[in-house]
């Protein structure tokens, strides 16, 4: 089965998936006044949040930084599911991941290029704890670069 895109308003969003923190603020003014541009890397922000307490449902909420420091984030948001905690549902959710990114005409990464079993690779320990610990609310964590 496909995973499913949900739709989501920025009131919803965390300051986590929105970079919305003191460093990545000092980042965006210091990025402005450099003279050598700081490098931007194409890595994204995770977040595993479950719609009630002790419900195995979640939403599966993925943010890119921005085409430059400081820029508004791309959020994709998907309907989380039990498939999420095995490689191969976390390379459907990947490849959906980049098709929204693309669409949304998302300039981080190359989306065409992108490798989604690398993606799944650097997200399947952390989605499979959420999925099998209940009690845990919400998970926020940061990928690698992508390449």
């Amino acid at each position: 089965m496909e995973p499913i895109v949900v739709k989501t308003i920025d009131a919803r969003l965390s300051d986590f998936l929105l970079f919305q923190t003191r460093l990545d603020k000092f980042q965006a003014q210091s990025a402005e006044s450099a003279e050598a541009p700081i490098p931007h890397l194409a890595f994204l922000r995770v977040e595993l949040s479950r719609l009630r307490p002790g419900m195995s449902d979640f939403l599966f909420k993925v943010s890119s930084p921005g085409p430059t420091p400081g820029a508004k984030p791309t959020v994709v948001t998907l309907r989380g599911e039990r498939s999420f905690a095995k490689l191969e549902g976390l390379v459907k959710a990947a490849n959906v991941i980049f098709k929204e990114m693309k669409k949304r005409e998302d300039d981080t990464h190359a989306w065409d290029n992108a490798d989604a079993e690398y993606l799944a690779k650097m997200l399947v320990n952390q989605c499979k704890f959420f999925i099998l610990n209940l009690n845990t609310e919400t998970l926020s964590f940061t990928t690698d670069a992508l390449h």
